[in-house]
């Protein structure tokens, strides 16, 4: 069945992104654990269930005790474990633990102030009206200026992402054959995403206007036309790496996580492309958002991926700076360090390729009418 967006991971993949991996120190009490606690609790019992009963069991139970432990805590806390079961898959109809998540952060924690980084957790897809009024409501009442920052900027990137499917739905005839032939609930959500992309420009303007000179914010320009804004960060072997090393080269940059599929699925065609552009002005970087470098070595050793590998984490830096929200996030630079395209999902292997023959040309005719 044609789909228009990319469903809800599965669990285990969306625990990978919260360093699952860590443990607790085993002596607190299950009354005692934070909802981070219980979270990577609930991966770790997920991802060794014996089957699928036994895995939808285990959400099932952790499910009940995020909403049970929101109940009894008002504060941050209380709403980070809302956060969690909002990012659980699962069906979204009146009475199911997402819509009852959904309502409790709506009467309880529009105003809650310290969710900050929390509400980075908020799953708010361009499919879903009820979590983008969700974050405008916290963007205008909450009085904390960091979380008032953090929901203006996942308004910002999803405005951006809006115009770029409007774009998109312009430009390639296929897309917009299917959008034509679709019908029911899919239509209605492409119809709800043209027209969030209609008033999208406007809204960018206020969002960042109310950044800057409310909360004194600036945000990174990463239009595409835009220069492309240095990104420094560390190789494997853990040397310092920046982008504009990589001046006069077409430049591919991939954010990407070992624990992402799509990511996954792109390494054979990546393999292709850069034995294609062989000793022309190419290079394509793929920096990991995977949080413990040694994650990224060992996928590295099973994994036969010979091009520039960067590693930046899951936390502050290149990630944060550069508003990266999902896995795979493809910029693609041409020589002058211009930003030329960005595509946010998978699967779009021939439109990369298309785009960087294009601007290895543009780089390879450029240099040559200078020699001559």
């Amino acid at each position: 069945m044609f789909r228009l967006f990319a469903s809800a991971l599965v669990l285990a993949v969306r625990l990978a992104a919260v360093q699952a991996d860590d443990s607790t120190d085993g002596k607190k009490d299950e009354k005692d654990l934070t909802p981070k606690e219980m979270f990577k609790e609930q991966v770790r019992k997920v991802q060794s269930a014996k089957d699928n009963d036994a895995r939808t069991e285990h959400i099932k139970t952790y499910t009940e005790k995020f909403l049970s432990y929101a109940e009894k805590n008002k504060d941050d806390k209380g709403a980070e474990a809302l956060f969690y079961v909002l990012q659980i898959p699962g069906g979204r109809g009146a009475g199911s633990p997402w819509a009852k998540a959904l309502g409790m952060l709506k009467k309880d924690h529009v105003r809650t102030t310290k969710l900050g980084k929390k509400l980075k957790l908020l799953p708010v897809r361009l499919d879903n009206r009820d979590t983008r009024e969700l974050v405008k409501e916290i963007a205008e009442h909450n009085k904390d200026k960091e979380t008032q920052a953090v929901a203006l900027r996942i308004l910002i990137k999803q405005s951006e992402q809006a115009a770029d499917f409007a774009a998109r739905v312009k430009d390639d005839a296929d897309l917009k054959e299917k959008i034509d032939a679709a019908k029911g609930k899919e239509k209605e959500v492409v119809k709800q995403v043209l027209d969030l992309a209609a008033a999208s420009e406007k809204d960018i303007k206020a969002y960042k206007a109310k950044l800057a000179k409310e909360l004194k914010v600036e945000l990174l320009d990463l239009s595409v036309g835009k220069p492309a804004p240095e990104v420094i960060s560390q190789d494997v072997n853990g040397k310092k790496a920046k982008l504009s090393d990589l001046r006069g080269k077409v430049v591919v940059l991939d954010f990407w996580a070992t624990w992402c599929p799509p990511c996954r699925a792109m390494i054979p065609h990546t393999r292709k492309l850069t034995k294609k552009m062989e000793g022309k002005p190419f290079a394509f970087v793929s920096i990991s958002a995977d949080a413990q470098k040694s994650t990224l070595e060992k996928f590295l050793k099973d994994n036969d991926m010979p091009w520039t590998q960067w590693w930046a984490g899951n936390e502050e830096g290149v990630i944060e700076d550069w508003e990266i929200a999902s896995f795979p996030m493809i910029y693609i630079l041409d020589a002058k360090g211009i930003i030329r395209k960005r595509i946010d999902t998978g699967g779009q292997n021939e439109a990369i390729e298309k785009e960087v023959e294009k601007l290895v040309k543009e780089a390879e005719d450029g240099k040559k009418s200078k020699t001559d």
